[in-house]
Formats: C-alpha cells, sequence, structure tokens
C-alpha cells in the first residue's frame, strides 16, 4: 500500500511575491500561516473542513461553514483511527488563477501516516523527493519507493482555472491515520524528541492569463 503522510497540526502564512522573466511579468501567492499578504491581484485563502462534498453530500456552504470551527490540533492520536483533514483552496483575488496544494513530509512521518486522495482526472499529483540538505534527488509524476532520502513533497495540481472567489471543489485528500502497526511509543516518542521540521502544508496560486495549462503555469513558478 502506498503510504502518504499528512499534518498533525497545521499552522499557515499567506505570503505574495512577484516574479519576473525575460520578456513576462505575472503574479502569485502562497498560503502557508495566519499572516496574510497579497500583491497585484492573486490572492488565496486555505481553509480546512471534516467534510468531502461528494462523501459526505455536503454544499460549498457548508464546508466554509464547517471550515470556521474546524479544528487542526489533534490530540491522542491513535494507531489506525481516522482522522477527518480536507483541504480547500479559495482564490480571494480580483484574477482567474491556477492553484496547487503542497504536502512536504520527513521520511519517518511518511512511512508511518496513511491518507486518503481525492482520484479526479481535475487534480494533477506529482512528487518530488529530497535529500538532507534541501536538494532535489528526483521527481515523478507517480508514487515510488525511494532509497535515502530525507523528505518528500506531495503535489496536488488543479487543472482548472478559478474566477475570483470560487473554491476548488474537491479537497486533494480528505483524510488521515497512523499506519496500524506503528507503536505509538515510538510514534510520541520521535515528535517529541525531533529537532527538524517534520511537515508543512501549502498551498500556491499563479494568475491563469498568459498559460495554457495548469502545468505549464507551475512550472514557470517554480523556474
Amino acid at each position: 500500500m502506498k503510504k502518504k503522510v499528512l499534518s498533525l497540526c497545521l499552522v499557515f502564512a499567506l505570503v505574495a511575491i512577484a516574479v519576473t522573466g525575460v520578456s513576462l511579468a505575472y503574479f502569485t501567492d502562497t498560503e502557508e500561516a495566519v499572516n496574510n499578504f497579497s500583491i497585484g491581484s492573486i490572492e488565496i485563502e486555505l481553509i480546512e473542513s471534516n467534510f468531502h462534498p461528494t462523501l459526505d453530500n455536503k454544499t460549498e456552504e457548508e464546508i466554509k461553514e464547517d471550515a470556521k470551527t474546524y479544528d487542526r490540533h489533534v490530540e491522542d492520536l491513535v494507531p489506525g483511527v481516522w482522522v477527518r483533514k480536507a483541504p480547500y483552496v479559495i482564490n480571494k483575488g480580483r484574477s482567474e488563477a491556477y492553484v496547487r496544494v503542497v504536502l512536504r513530509v520527513d521520511k519517518f512521518i511518511n512511512d508511518c501516516l496513511i491518507i486518503s486522495e481525492t482520484t479526479d482526472n481535475s487534480i494533477i499529483p506529482s512528487y518530488k523527493w529530497y535529500d538532507a540538505d534541501g536538494n532535489v534527488i528526483k521527481t515523478s509524476d507517480v508514487y515510488e519507493e525511494v532509497a535515502d532520502y530525507a523528505s518528500i513533497e506531495y503535489v496536488y495540481t488543479y487543472t482548472k482555472i478559478y474566477a475570483p472567489g470560487e473554491m476548488t471543489e474537491l479537497p486533494a485528500f480528505w483524510q488521515y491515520k497512523i499506519a496500524d502497526e506503528l507503536d505509538q511509543d515510538v510514534f510520541v516518542d520521535y515528535i517529541e524528541n525531533s529537532t527538524e521540521v517534520i511537515l508543512a502544508v501549502h498551498t500556491d496560486a499563479i494568475q491563469a492569463e498568459t498559460f495554457s495549462s495548469a502545468v505549464e503555469a507551475f512550472a514557470a513558478f517554480d523556474d
């Protein structure tokens, strides 16, 4: 079974940067913690909910209402028990935008947590593996078992162009759990004694204008 990880506790910030090329200028936005900044006309908001719209038969308004009281902090996590966590991105800016959700986790967490992903043509998954120095050692459009990596990024790119005010229809993932076979004491000891950033979750947005696809847009974003 392919194992993937989701944060036990997420803290987000909004950071906006302008990127310029040889003959191209465009705006981007990144949501990572509690402070909100914006530049140009691209601005995004990341919310989390207990609900999946299809599986739970919930409307967008019901999801947004649930997100207002959603608690990101989880205490006394028990192996084998699923915990709901469904992220959504809202285009809060004045321009059409492409968006993506990125999870970056270390190897230990990646090996012991499992998430349920949304399988849909509107979301393109891809993966990046990093060494201990933060250098990319492998990229792939499919999940693979890679030796001697320190962390991995799960990148979920939405193919749709989101108009101002629109929210992603589906979460990239909606629940997670600690692997059933993991010893709880081992997990707790690692979390309490780790000095590294165990995981990070953020969303990115880039203006849709001048790009023919989300893949092309985020290739420019990452350049």
